[in-house]
Parts: C-alpha cells; structure tokens; sequence
C-alpha cells in the first residue's frame, strides 16, 4: 500500500519568535520536508526591523509579507 504524500502550508509569524536572531529557515524547512511536499511558504513581519534575517528567507524561497509595526503610536484628535 503507498504512502500519502501530505502537502503543507508553512506560515511563519517572525515578530512572535522571542530569540529571532538564532532562527534558521533552512533548518526548517528541511525538517518540513522530512514530513510532506511544501506548497506554499509565507513569512510575516515588519521586514524594515528585520533586515537581517531577510536574506535567509529569500534564500530559502520564502515569500515575505510586509505587516506594519503595531508599535507605532496612532494620534486621534477631536474637534
């Protein structure tokens, strides 16, 4: 009897991971593998505070999506 082969979505949520500088995509994504046929791979952040991870996402052809800092201070004035 044959295997199923399973597909899978990867959807990374960046800004969560509490020791982001240590994450491998490579990593990751070799362990996904492992597991079934990925189909699609998205990663989502404030890439301007990430600069420096994006290049391992791109390597590892993971689409990066662009969510604004919910950091920034929104100023509502009433008349």
């Amino acid at each position: 009897m044959s295997e199923e082969i399973k597909n899978i979505a990867v959807f990374i949520d960046f800004e969560n991971f509490p020791d982001y500088k240590s994450f491998d995509a490579s990593k990751l994504i070799s362990k996904l593998k492992e597991r079934g046929r990925i189909i699609l791979k998205k990663a989502y952040a404030d890439w301007g505070r990430f600069a420096a991870s994006k290049r391992q996402m791109l390597e590892n052809s993971i689409e990066l999506i662009e969510m604004p800092s919910h950091s920034a201070k929104i100023l509502l004035i009433l008349n």
